[in-house]
């Protein structure tokens, strides 16, 4: 059995996110969906399409959660707000993690992001 090493808990959940460059550029904007995400950082893979220049590691970006409503909970969907950096890449189809400057030769990659602000919620 291995030890979880992990600073923060995850949430195994699928929510809408788009990234966009510091810069706040419209243009430039990732929209994919998140894989996990923890009071640290988000986790999400996106594919490698031809013309989408994806955030290398180390870059800071702006990045916006969709929560949708939920019974129990919100009767309406929010948003959630924050500077993230690009900490590392990965292969989803590979079961090593490994960090890398420049994204992988795959079709889809998996992308790691840690919080560099406090989440600004708005519902």
């Amino acid at each position: 059995m291995s030890q979880d090493r992990r600073e923060h808990r995850r949430l195994n959940i699928r929510l809408p996110v788009e990234y966009r460059p510091n810069n706040k550029s419209a243009s430039g904007a990732i929209r994919t969906v998140t894989e996990n995400i923890s009071t640290g950082g988000v986790y999400c893979e996106m594919d490698m399409l031809e013309g989408v220049t994806l955030p290398q590691v180390g870059s800071v970006w702006e990045v916006e959660l969709i929560v949708p409503p939920g019974d129990g909970y919100y009767p309406y969907h929010g948003r959630a707000t924050s500077m993230v950096e690009v900490i590392r890449w990965c292969d989803p189809s590979s079961s090593a993690t490994v960090s890398r400057a420049e994204p992988p030769c795959h079709r889809r990659v998996g992308i790691a992001a840690r919080f560099s602000e406090p989440l600004k919620l708005a519902f």
